[in-house]
């Protein structure tokens, strides 16, 4: 079933097309990007090298296929490590590429996009698990490389991430009068509840609750009484809501076995 990031990706695509279309790729450029596409290492690093000093306008290694794809984005999505190493060693921007790396779940690039940000880190500046480069993204604000993560229920993705030190912190309340829920509700209620499903989605996520609670089967029953209150309160999401809680449940079954004295067809769990 496609997840709530991929159908904010997928609602951007028109608006990411009418931006490569704004700019017009040099014939270099071009050559470029199809080396990137076809995997010729040799390729790509001889126009690297050729083309080092000239003009932006001649050859930039930034430059987007007409899908809005970086050659680092595209060397990800083809599962090419040695072309990635290349491009972030000419220096190429990295943007969202970590939430892009997460996404097709390529763990190898996830590991070296966070060495290399260890290597060339600015102090002062997030890093990018905490906070992605959103100037060019695919992706909603709210996607961040944990929710991500835990969308896929990467168990080795979100070890990393949280080894790291990310958290995902539980959304603020439906009934929230926060200025920041208040101005986001305001301004897009949809993103706003949107955004709280992302949050709950990965929240569920039996791989997330695994390695990040104390007590992962309490933590699940806390979290399916508060999923169940939402399919309450938020009725135009209930569906939503409803398969996040039966996840939970179904973890819970998992790891415990069935559960007699719980209501539920079976002996499965009905928290």
């Amino acid at each position: 079933m496609e997840t709530d990031a991929e159908k904010a990706a997928g609602s951007r695509l028109d608006y990411d097309l009418m931006m490569a279309e704004e700019y017009v790729l040099s014939d270099v450029e071009k050559n470029f990007i199809l080396a990137c596409e076809r995997g010729d290492l040799a390729g790509v690093k001889k126009l690297l090298d050729d083309y080092a000093d000239a003009p932006s306008e001649k050859f930039n290694i930034n430059c987007t296929d007409p899908m809005n794809r970086s050659a680092l984005i595209s060397a990800i999505e083809n599962e090419n490590f040695d072309l990635m190493v290349l491009l972030l060693e000419n220096n190429i921007e990295v943007g969202d590429a970590l939430l892009h790396a997460i996404s097709e779940e390529y763990v190898e690039a996830v590991e070296e996009l966070l060495q290399w940000e260890e290597t060339n880190h600015k102090e002062g500046d997030p890093y990018s698990w905490e906070s992605v480069d959103r100037s060019k993204s695919t992706f909603t604000t709210d996607i961040t490389p944990l929710i991500l993560a835990a969308h896929r229920n990467n168990y080795e993705i979100l070890k990393i991430l949280l080894d790291r030190g990310a958290t995902l912190p539980m959304p603020h309340d439906v009934k929230c009068g926060c200025d920041e829920c208040v101005t986001s509700q305001t301004s897009d209620s949809l993103r706003h509840s949107q955004s709280r499903i992302n949050a709950y989605r990965a929240l569920s996520a039996s791989s997330l609750i695994a390695l990040s609670s104390r007590d992962p089967v309490l933590t699940a029953f806390q979290l399916s009484w508060e999923l169940k209150r939402l399919q309450a309160m938020e009725s135009e999401f209930r569906a939503e809501y409803t398969e996040m809680r039966q996840a939970v449940q179904d973890f819970v079954t998992g790891a415990v076995g069935p559960c007699p004295h719980l209501h539920g067809t079976g002996g499965d769990a009905e928290l």
